[in-house]
């Protein structure tokens, strides 16, 4: 058995400012590690070579304008 938590991030896409402060502000007091972003999943194929995401149902439809841009590329 391993001694490292499980860490889980929040996916969001929040149109400005205030919306990606409150975003952030929610999620850490929710005990997220993580806010993650389209360009940062970018980042983390270019630099680790991670290609694969999971997405829960409830958030298909939300989700769906990353995976067009991401899938082809």
């Amino acid at each position: 058995m391993t001694d490292r938590p499980f860490r889980f991030a929040v996916q969001a896409t929040p149109q400005d400012g205030p919306q990606w402060l409150a975003t952030a502000r929610r999620a850490e007091d929710l005990g997220y590690a993580t806010l993650m972003m389209a360009d940062e999943l970018l980042r983390r194929r270019d630099e680790i070579g991670v290609s694969y995401v999971s997405v829960n149902t409830a958030f298909c439809e939300q989700f769906a304008p990353v995976v067009e841009l991401l899938a082809g590329g």
